[in-house]
């Protein structure tokens, strides 16, 4: 058996083969324009996405409608955000040990599966409080799965000099998700059902199932070697924790989800209470921002990652910090527009150059593993958003918001000062 310090001798240095240096032709979609596989992975992308952040939106909804308790619909994201996290990590150990198509597919079914269940039980009024944070956790389950496998699917579906095109369009997708997601579901909710929205987020998840099967992706053997049991499950991070490539690479993926992002849980106080703009407004603020990370994951996909790229991960962070703080004291509608919107893009730029950077730095054997890893970071979102909270009921959002944007300030700062590794990736 392999143990973990034998992971150490075989993963310890990167792949050999330098970074692109000129990007392809073709523009930002010249990977959705090559490659029909790629480009039915990406409209399943789309398709799954946007029916998450519309259940989030109607589950929320619902919530509220039944118990009338912000607690009880923060139980419900929580139970999709814990379900990630124990999830996440060990389905990329099985990325790499099972046939990934045969994963996507049966996530996806799953997910079309519940997804159903769901629009039933809201249509026919049987739906309980208690059905919510089941349904939550189980979305939240199959989630975590489909994530990290639709990203390590992705590299094998184009040529290596095009990786960072392929998970720009990737990012691209997830943005735009966030931007059409919730305002689909909105519009369903207001003008037909709840249960409307629900029955549609079937359908798209049903679709993407569909578009899923039809993907050529030629079928890997089935891998026994190495770690068993817990210990591949901890071998993703294993892999990172002895490369200093990847551990500072993790160290600035994170921090983004972790210390920022979590600011958008709490848009809905800004919106009524500090800016005014009341729920509407609140939808304009996430339209906002998802445009940004839109123009931002598009900007990623026309460009090629050339050595030198990494350096400019810290800068980045730290733009999206000061946007974050400067969102977390304004009290003008027009610049906070403009801050969202600049942390939108910025953050897009970042995370989706972060991603590709990883992507490009492992090899195909260890993907699912270290992206199962790289995944934890999203999952912990609305866990990272509790402790903003109980500073938030302690002194105010807007302190909170700035305190924790200021930490990864902080952070950011020292990373660019002080990691040579950074610099010389």
């Amino acid at each position: 058996m392999t143990s973990l310090s034998d992971l150490k001798d075989r993963v310890g240095s990167p792949p050999s083969t330098p970074l692109p240096s000129t990007p392809g032709k073709g523009g930002a979609f010249n990977a959705l324009k090559k490659y029909r596989d790629f480009r039915l992975l990406l409209l399943s992308t789309l398709f799954v996405g946007t029916a998450q952040f519309m259940q989030q939106v109607a589950m929320g909804w619902i919530a509220l409608e039944l118990t009338d308790s912000p607690l009880f619909v923060g139980i419900v994201a929580f139970s999709a955000g814990l379900a990630f996290i124990l999830v996440a990590v060990p389905a990329g150990s099985y990325i790499d040990q099972l046939d990934r198509r045969l994963m996507l597919r049966v996530a996806q079914g799953a997910s079309a599966l519940i997804a159903l269940v769901l629009a039933i039980d809201v249509l026919t009024g049987y739906v309980q409080p208690w059905h919510l944070p089941i349904g939550a956790f189980l979305t939240g389950s199959m989630s975590a799965i489909l994530f990290p496998t639709q990203q390590a699917i992705a590299p094998s579906l184009v040529d290596r000099s095009e990786i960072s095109n392929a998970v720009g369009l990737m990012s691209a997708v997830q943005s735009l998700s966030r931007v059409v997601g919730p305002t689909i579901a909105g519009t369903v909710i207001g003008f037909v059902s709840t249960g409307g929205s629900f029955l549609i987020q079937a359908f798209m998840v049903s679709t993407a199932f569909v578009m899923a099967t039809l993907i050529r992706l030629p079928a890997r053997p089935t891998v026994n070697t190495g770690p068993k049991g817990i210990a591949r499950v901890l071998s993703g991070f294993s892999i990172v924790w002895h490369r200093e490539d990847l551990r500072s690479l993790f160290a600035l993926g994170f921090i983004t989800p972790i210390l920022i992002l979590p600011f958008v849980q709490f848009l809905n106080i800004f919106a009524r209470d500090i800016l005014d703009i009341g729920a509407s407004g609140l939808g304009y603020l996430m339209a906002i921002s998802g445009v940004g990370s839109v123009a931002g994951a598009l900007f990623v996909a026309q460009r090629s990652m050339r050595q030198g790229t990494a350096r400019l991960q810290p800068y980045l962070l730290i733009i999206i910090a000061v946007s974050v703080i400067g969102i977390s004291i304004s009290t003008s509608v027009v610049l906070t527009f403009a801050l969202l919107f600049i942390e939108g893009l910025v953050a897009a730029v970042m995370l989706s150059t972060n991603m590709a950077l990883v992507q490009m730095r492992i090899s195909d054997d260890i993907r699912g593993r270290v992206l199962g890893a790289y995944s934890l970071g999203f999952g912990l979102l609305p866990v990272a958003a509790l402790p903003v909270g109980v500073v938030a009921s302690l002194v105010n959002t807007q302190f909170a918001v700035g305190l924790s944007a200021t930490i990864a300030l902080v952070l950011a700062i020292m990373i660019a000062i002080r990691s040579t590794v950074i610099k010389n990736l």
